[in-house]
């Protein structure tokens, strides 16, 4: 039995877990460049696209900014194993703990991006992902999640096709208003006029493309936002599961930039909010939690014509007509995100696909990536943490061999600690779909006595995911743990919570050490309450770990 040696009672202060505005938080993950550990999966191929297997650490050359590194971390990854399941978890008990999810050690995430994708682009999308499904092996892990108005969990990681065939055939496509709203603004319908008669329609389409021009950035801001939401979200559910994930996202548009020096709103969407900081801060989450984005254009069919209006097939390339305000726009946009596609799939280690429609292919080239990966891991010998892009290269000492690997990371700060950013990192949590994994551990469930209305949660803490800061012979550190109460809708119903300090001597820490760290409270449930999100952030790095548990 592991010695409880903190105690969460009964007295517990009250968090308003929705008080904040919706905004996106970072969240801070074991492998953060902020450790001065940058880990970089190399995927190798031979020249027939084959894996290379038999690679040693002495064959790598990394340099971060131009500048050689020291490979302290090498370890070979492959999906062919996954991690041990450490038996089935017991009745009324939960986890977000790798070893309790038996997860291979390379997943693939399938984003169903909705919000940015017309109609019949995702009616498409969705036959060919139904293609590939018959195709997964057993040892490959696939999840499935759906954006539109907010992340959904279609299916989450199996390696089951029937599962996921099912879950995704019961996914509909929908109309998007944010993607409707944001399209091109009127026609310019001047042709042909003169005079006055062209001066009153000139004057009239302006005022109505000005409004429109409004509306739709205010729904492309909702779309950047929900975007950001959604990427942070699944970078915070897989942060903690080893190995190389890859994310293939499926959408219509991409409505941001990812580049060397900026990281924001795409070159068509002038006249949006500022969200470099937001940007920033869902690319520190994306490679610190290791993802590498394989960006999939769901618009299957573009032509020439499509990219370039005053051209067409028909005319050999000759001006067909003058382009309308609407086509041009159309056209900033394909290549806008044709370009962000291109940026996002260099910078993490993915691919970009666009003009052929090959969803398909596009997603086993993704789990044929993850087949088996190298993990280097180096200290940067002259990091400084001022937010820019720093370049990553890597080599390999054999020739005729083919690279893909993320090309760098932004190197930011952690986030500070204060009061706003750690409610808001409380309230992004308690609003996820998906639970995150930066700080794990089990929590078991039982009723006492016969109030059924009250339960004991007995939490048992992954020590590895605490931060504690040493003062001499002193180690010191706290944990927010956080009930949020929610109905069958995912709407909070009732919320309480507290700081539990950790202080310890050096004996008590190797107790720690040895038999873990225990939460117990008891908790009284709402009469809506229809399932217990369980949230805990490592008060010193900002790290959260959330568990979700249904309640019968």
């Amino acid at each position: 039995m592991r010695s409880r040696l903190l105690v969460l009672c009964a007295c517990c202060l009250v968090f308003s877990l929705y008080a904040q505005s919706p905004a996106t938080s970072a969240q801070n993950f074991p492998l953060r460049v902020t450790t001065r550990l940058v880990q970089v999966d190399v995927v190798v191929r031979d020249k027939k696209g084959q894996p290379i297997t038999d690679l040693k650490q002495e064959d790598f050359e990394v340099t971060d900014q131009g500048k050689p590194q020291k490979i302290s971390v090498f370890a070979i990854e492959s999906n062919q194993k996954a991690i041990g399941r450490a038996g089935p978890l017991p009745p009324n008990t939960f986890s977000n703990l790798p070893s309790r999810q038996g997860a291979s050690q390379n997943l693939t995430v399938i984003l169903f991006d909705t919000l940015n994708t017309g109609v019949i682009d995702q009616v498409n999308a969705k036959r060919e992902v139904l293609r590939f499904l018959q195709q997964i092996q057993p040892q490959d892990r696939v999840a499935i999640y759906g954006l539109g108005a907010q992340l959904r969990v279609v299916h989450d990681f199996t390696g089951s096709a029937e599962a996921l065939a099912r879950a995704i055939g019961y996914y509909k496509a929908r109309l998007s208003p944010e993607h409707v709203s944001s399209l091109p603004p009127v026609e310019d319908n001047t042709a042909g006029l003169s005079g006055p008669e062209l001066a009153i329609i000139q004057a009239m389409d302006a005022f109505l493309n000005a409004s429109n021009q409004l509306v739709g950035n205010y729904y492309i801001e909702r779309r950047m936002a929900i975007t950001l939401q959604a990427l942070g979200a699944i970078s915070s559910h897989i942060a903690a599961l080893p190995g190389r994930k890859g994310l293939v996202w499926i959408s219509g548009g991409f409505p941001f930039t990812y580049g060397n020096e900026h990281f924001q709103v795409n070159q068509a969407n002038v006249g949006v909010k500022n969200f470099a900081d937001d940007l920033k801060r869902t690319a520190q989450a994306i490679t610190n939690a290791n993802v590498a984005i394989y960006p999939v254009d769901a618009r299957a069919f573009m032509s020439a014509s499509t990219v370039n209006p005053s051209s067409s097939a028909e005319t050999g390339g000759r001006p067909a007509r003058r382009p309308s305000l609407a086509d041009t726009q159309v056209a900033d946009d394909v290549l806008a995100s044709h370009s962000t596609m291109q940026d996002l799939a260099d910078k993490t280690g993915g691919r970009a696909s666009w003009g052929t429609g090959d969803v398909e292919g596009a997603i086993r080239r993704t789990i044929d990536d993850s087949r088996l990966t190298y993990a280097l891991g180096y200290y940067p010998s002259d990091i400084k943490l001022d937010g820019k892009f720093r370049t990553i290269k890597v080599s390999v000492k054999r020739p005729g061999v083919q690279l893909r690997y993320r090309h760098g990371y932004y190197a930011l700060p952690d986030e500070p600690m204060d009061e706003a950013h750690r409610q808001d990192a409380i309230n992004t949590a308690a609003r996820s779909p998906l639970d995150a994994t930066g700080v794990g551990f089990v929590a078991k469930f039982s009723t006492p006595g016969e109030s059924a209305s009250m339960r004991q949660i007995d939490i048992d803490v992954d020590t590895s995911s605490l931060a504690l800061e040493q003062k001499q012979d002193t180690w010191s550190g706290g944990l927010d743990v956080v009930f949020a109460q929610l109905d069958g809708v995912g709407n909070v119903v009732g919320s309480i919570g507290r700081l539990v300090p950790i202080r310890l001597n050096a004996a008590e820490r190797e107790r720690l050490l040895s038999d873990g760290l225990v939460l117990n409270a008891p908790l009284e449930i709402q009469p809506k309450c229809a399932q217990v999100r369980i949230i805990i952030r490592d008060a010193k790095s900002g790290a959260i770990g959330t568990v979700t548990a249904p309640l019968k």
